[in-house]
């Protein structure tokens, strides 16, 4: 891209503010990169020189880093200790284009270009704005090869529109109290995700402790109470054995009684509710097949741990699938079926999800499998089972991989509430969950907005829009000031006047060396 199009780019249409000037980034100071000592040599690194690399480069002031030199590192190799307020530049590698000002005289590798602020000409804050500002087109102007690089050439090339000085100054005042108010707001909303996790847990907590259904609870005369469900739902689970033991021919074993509750175990409940095991409230508590299948290229979903913790519900999106014949023998240990609930039990355990499909799947020994006596209570289930007082109860064993037992689940205690409350408990539960799910779908909307917001305040303050200009200032105020063409001119000649006398060559022809050769000053 030519100077031209960068200056019209950067600048309202070519034509910059009253009292400003077209310059490049190589009159912006003195230009270094840095250097690597061999690693091979133990005397050049743990001194007490700090040596910033591109990782180190943090878009803000570098306090500290990673790694030290000692002298002799510096002095065996290309790197310089630069000065604090050195500007400096990522030109390659996964860090391309990464920015941070030195806070502290250090020296850096030599993926980093430098630029030691020349303070007459530019304010060490407006130029790393500048290059914030310019990053993006950067990091497309060093495209093109194998790896991206932006050159010391196309750094040193590089337009940069320069107000006076005095201008400079409030500029970099103006976008900074400005950053810092869109990183306030970056700052919160990155914290919206884990302030909803925290929501939702304390709904749950709520909810499965009977306080967010309290007041309604108050008004409500005429429910059955959860003894007269508790003894409703063991009947049940009696008579669905029963029939099931007649359904299948070999099936002749005794019915057990399920576990009972230790009703001391969720303190604080309500007087109507009462406390059941899951193993009470089930026909059954089984995990998957204890094999690992053999896989096919398409057929019935096999569903591990990982389909539990891709997301809200279960995921059918990445899976392996196993062969009908292989799914039909895995249903007799383990059949999920609409209604019924899954819970990992494997590594990340407790994930609580209810089957809300018709789709046949069959389920690893990683995920357990419980069936509601009762499925219209499935929605209250899935609640009370993530609910943290009940997570809680859930134990694990196991020193590596953690595990939960099926004995364990089976005695895990679940509150429970009248009927009729645990379906005004779920629809609560469910609108404060959809506010709490449409806030989070804002989120990333939110943020990109904020990131667009940081780069038009940015793009404002380099078309000299942000804050009056010096010559505006001057005459409303009835003073002189100093246009940036005339403090480039007087710098440029001071910088000429300090430039050694040209010394002649081997071959007694004299030969100047320019100030890019200088270092650009």
């Amino acid at each position: 891209m030519r100077a031209q199009e960068l200056v019209a780019r950067t600048t309202n249409n070519g034509e910059l503010p009253e009292g400003w000037a077209a310059s490049s980034l190589s009159e912006a100071g003195l230009w270094r990169s840095g250097g690597t000592p061999s690693r091979k040599d133990p005397r050049f690194f743990g001194g007490d020189v700090p040596w910033v690399k591109s990782g180190d480069l943090n878009d803000g002031v570098i306090h500290c880093t990673e790694e030290c030199l000692t002298e002799a590192g510096v002095e065996h190799s290309s790197t310089k200790v630069m000065p604090a307020g050195t500007v400096s530049l990522a030109m390659y590698g996964a860090t391309i284009g990464r920015l941070g000002v030195l806070g502290i005289p250090a020296a850096t590798n030599q993926a980093c270009i430098n630029c030691v602020v020349d303070q007459r000409v530019v304010d060490g804050r407006f130029l790393f704005l500048h290059l914030l500002s310019e990053r993006s087109a950067l990091i497309e102007a060093g495209q093109g090869g194998a790896q991206p690089n932006i050159s010391g050439a196309i750094v040193k090339n590089w337009p940069l529109p320069l107000p006076p000085l005095a201008e400079q100054h409030r500029i970099v005042a103006q976008v900074e109290a400005l950053l810092a108010r869109v990183n306030a707001a970056r700052e919160r909303l990155a914290k919206v995700p884990a302030i909803l996790k925290r929501f939702r847990q304390a709904v749950l907590a709520a909810a499965c402790s009977g306080r967010l259904t309290e007041e309604w609870r108050e008004s409500q005369q005429h429910i059955e109470a959860a003894s007269q469900l508790i003894q409703h739902l063991l009947s049940q689970r009696r008579e669905l054995w029963e029939a099931q033991r007649r359904d299948v021919v070999s099936g002749k074993r005794k019915y057990v009684e399920p576990l009972e509750a230790d009703p001391d175990a969720l303190p604080d409940l309500p007087a109507s509710w009462q406390v059941a095991t899951v193993d009470a409230l089930s026909t059954r508590v089984v995990d998957g097949v204890h094999r690992r299948p053999i896989y096919v290229p398409h057929g019935v979903p096999f569903v591990t741990v990982r389909n539990l913790t891709a997301g809200p519900g279960i995921s059918f999106s990445e899976l392996n699938y196993i062969s009908a014949f292989d799914h039909q023998q895995f249903i007799k240990r383990a059949h999920p079926e609409r209604g019924d609930i899954l819970i990992s039990k494997d590594g990340t355990l407790g994930v609580i999800r209810a089957v809300r499909t018709d789709q046949e799947f069959s389920i690893f020994v990683s995920v357990a499998l419980v069936k509601p006596v009762d499925r219209t209570m499935t929605d209250f289930l899935e609640l009370a089972l993530s609910a943290p007082q009940v997570q809680d109860l859930m134990v694990a064993t196991g020193t590596g991989l953690q595990h939960l037992h099926l004995r364990d689940l089976r005695r895990v205690p679940t509150p429970l509430p009248p009927l009729a409350e645990q379906h005004e408990i779920v629809r609560r539960v469910d609108a404060l969950f959809k506010l709490a799910d449409a806030i989070e779908r804002r989120v990333p909307t939110a943020t990109r907005r904020a990131e667009k917001l940081t780069q038009a305040i940015l793009a404002k303050a380099f078309r000299g829009e942000l804050v009056p200009t010096e010559a505006e200032l001057a005459r409303r105020e009835g003073r002189d000031y100093e246009p940036a063409a005339v403090l480039l001119e007087r710098v440029r000649a001071e910088r000429t006047a300090r430039e050694p006398s040209p010394r002649p060559s081997p071959r007694g022809r004299g030969r100047k060396r320019t100030g890019e050769e200088n270092g650009g000053l």
